[in-house]
């Protein structure tokens, strides 16, 4: 039922989380389990490392709303301070609090190391999207259907997507976790982001003008009460890219729409099926190219995947785009004039592409049509003109004489415009069907 007081409900997922949710200091927005009655106190709330075990893991998730134990963040109940959002840690001033700070004695301090005073704020950010926002030490972790899981990071931003059903935040160290369910809010839009107006103003998360606030542009620390971790729960750093629709496959990896899980941007992201020095020589090129008619590099990371990160063209491939809708005379004549910009770039970089077809040409615009050249898995460098290209690479359609075997002169840059001309052929006139073999 559409409610647009009711930002998001948590729902705890381990016995620990279960216990801290329940908490005095957290009564206000605390909902017991209707079917559990177990009683909960000082004496039977373990600080973090204390238990490991998740008793009651074996709960049946399409009865959440009555066997577990969750926390309601509402307009009507707002955090203590409209710019840090829900502060969740074990100080005072948090709004929702992981440990018994009543029972924070000199000794125990080792035992709540693992949770910083502040570590963690649910906002929102300037385009009225819930965040997550870790200010800790030892960091934090959201699983968005099972993906991501793994990537650990400390002071860092994570957009909770509404169409992701199952997002599942953790404090690793700590044996912590919940998952984070949004509020709905179809039928009562205009209300909803009235709320958030209202109880998070403009002015609280940087005059709504940009995406999540950097988090050391807020006002908010963690304190000097977490230690620092070592081993494979240890916060990395860089951005995290959540792969959502897969886009193509291919004998080296397969391309996919991955989405920054901070900023929410898309970009193609090519994973690989091995780590080798094809990978090594494709970002390489990538990193050395500039170009309007070139995709752009983005990023490269090597964990917990290689992943080569470039910019995402929408409207696909030049093949698909012509089964779809013909390429136009004119605009095989504008395709040629910036591809043939894009190879004379490459080979003013010294680089052979070795493998231009439709496939390998992205659409930018159709109307006028623009274009990037694409994939350069098999892109060479020509090392101040004294490289001897012999090996046969490529798509046998498109490729050049020259770069068949038995030819025994090396070729040149020459090949990628042959496979160019190919190709405006075969826009203009079609090719006949590839003999086999």
């Amino acid at each position: 039922m559409d409610d647009p007081n009711i930002i998001a409900t948590l729902i705890a997922t381990k016995s620990l989380t279960e216990r801290a949710f329940a908490l005095e200091h957290n009564k206000p927005r605390y909902h017991a389990p209707t079917s559990d009655t177990r009683p909960f106190s000082k004496e039977n709330t373990p600080f973090p490392g204390e238990d490991s075990d998740d008793e009651y893991n074996d709960k049946d998730p399409k009865d959440e709303d009555y066997t577990a134990h969750r926390l309601r963040l509402t307009f009507d109940k707002p955090p203590k301070s409209m710019n840090n959002g829900f502060v969740f840690g074990w100080g005072p001033d948090c709004d929702i609090q992981l440990v018994d700070r009543e029972d924070l004695r000199p000794g125990d301090r080792k035992k709540v190391q693992q949770v910083s005073q502040k570590h963690f704020a649910i906002n929102f950010d300037a385009q009225r999207r819930v965040i997550l926002q870790d200010t800790s030490t030892n960091g934090t972790s959201i699983s968005y259907d099972g993906k991501a899981g793994e990537e650990i990071r400390s002071h860092f931003t994570w957009i909770i997507f509404p169409d992701i059903k199952n997002i599942e935040v953790s404090i690793p160290r700590a044996n912590l976790s919940f998952k984070i369910k949004l509020g709905s809010y179809d039928s009562c839009k205009a209300q909803f982001y009235a709320n958030v107006d209202a109880v998070f103003p403009p002015k609280s998360i940087l005059g709504r003008s940009g995406l999540a606030s950097p988090i050391r542009q807020l006002k908010m620390r963690s304190g000097d009460t977490s230690i620092a971790t070592s081993g494979a729960a240890t916060p990395r750093h860089g951005p995290i890219y959540l792969a959502r629709e897969q886009l193509g496959k291919g004998s080296f990896g397969e391309v996919y729409i991955v989405v920054d899980v901070s900023t929410g941007n898309q970009y193609a992201g090519k994973s690989f099926f091995r780590r080798d020095h094809t990978l090594d020589r494709e970002v390489a090129v990538m990193k050395a190219l500039t170009h309007e008619h070139i995709v752009r590099f983005v990023n490269f990371r090597e964990k917990p995947t290689p992943l080569l990160v470039m910019q995402y063209l929408p409207l696909g491939n030049l093949a698909d785009a012509h089964r779809a809708s013909p390429i136009a005379f004119e605009e095989t004549v504008a395709l040629l004039s910036q591809a043939l910009q894009g190879l004379e770039y490459l080979n003013s970089r010294g680089f052979i592409h070795r493998d231009i077809k439709p496939a390998n040409i992205l659409i930018s615009y159709r109307t006028p049509l623009t274009i990037k050249l694409a994939d350069f898995g098999l892109a060479k460098h020509d090392r101040n003109g004294r490289t001897n290209f012999k090996t046969f690479v490529g798509t046998h359609l498109y490729a050049a004489p020259e770069i068949y075997t038995g030819e025994q002169r090396p070729y040149t840059y020459a090949v990628d415009i042959w496979s160019l001309g190919i190709v405006a052929l075969e826009l203009a006139y079609g090719l006949p069907e590839a003999e086999p073999g």
